[in-house]
């Protein structure tokens, strides 16, 4: 049973400085569990500041839970847990962490299940064709975390498990680097060897690069490719 208290202005104030400074943290559960009309600014407090961020996930307000997600990413796999079979969702909530996990290098694993679980929300149709590809880069991932990496694997570059079509090449890159390389590979005809030259502009540090550079690397690569095919045919 949820304790029906109201609280003054200042007991508000002040409950909201403590967790700022991160003062009296064995009370903030039970701050939670206040029903004062004012109570929304104590939650949003603590979202702001990290605390308590499992029971924020099954906030009822959209607000607290778009702000720790937004400041707080490790929450979402919390909010994704919660609200993957109740669909709770709202548009711009799913819209932030698919966002979000297609950006991050590495993603939580249990996120990224139930995101791909979770599905595609009606009413989002320009969403669909970008999430879907994103969901294939997703499943790389989840594929790559399957198995460990053996030692040797774990001293070699993304590039070079590419090139040897080792599954784990995707570890240390976000889906959106992944997708990079999965467009590349669909220009190519799936022919690795075209796009390892320009595997690494592709990915850059992890979070691959925007669109124009990728299509500018790949139009690079088909003109190499195009000068060698007329070397090749002049010598004959």
């Amino acid at each position: 049973m949820k304790q029906k208290t109201k609280l003054s202005d200042q007991e508000i104030e002040r409950r909201c400085q403590a967790i700022e400074r991160g003062e009296e943290q064995d009370h903030y559960k039970k701050w939670l569990e206040d029903e004062s009309p004012h109570n929304f600014y104590i939650r949003e407090a603590l979202a702001q500041n990290g605390y308590c961020l499992e029971e924020l996930a099954k906030d009822r307000n959209v607000r607290i839970r778009t702000t720790i997600m937004t400041q707080h990413p490790e929450s979402i796999k919390y909010v994704l847990a919660h609200h993957k079979h109740i669909r709770g969702l709202s548009q711009d909530e799913w819209i932030l962490i698919y966002e979000t996990l297609q950006t991050t290098i590495d993603p939580d694993v249990d996120a990224l299940t139930d995101f791909i679980t979770y599905g595609i929300p009606v009413g989002l149709g320009y969403y669909r064709t970008r999430a879907t590809q994103t969901i294939k880069a997703f499943k790389l991932q989840l594929h790559a975390h399957q198995d460990r990496m053996t030692l040797l694997e774990k001293t070699m570059t993304c590039k070079q498990l590419y090139d040897e079509g080792n599954p784990h090449w995707v570890r240390g890159l976000s889906a959106n680097a992944i997708e990079n390389v999965q467009y590349a590979e669909e220009v190519f005809k799936g022919r690795r060897a075209k796009v390892s030259p320009i595997f690494n502009n592709l990915i850059t540090d992890g979070t691959g690069c925007d669109y124009e550079t990728m299509v500018l690397n790949i139009e690079r690569a088909k003109r190499i490719e195009r000068a060698a095919h007329v070397e090749r045919t002049t010598h004959k």
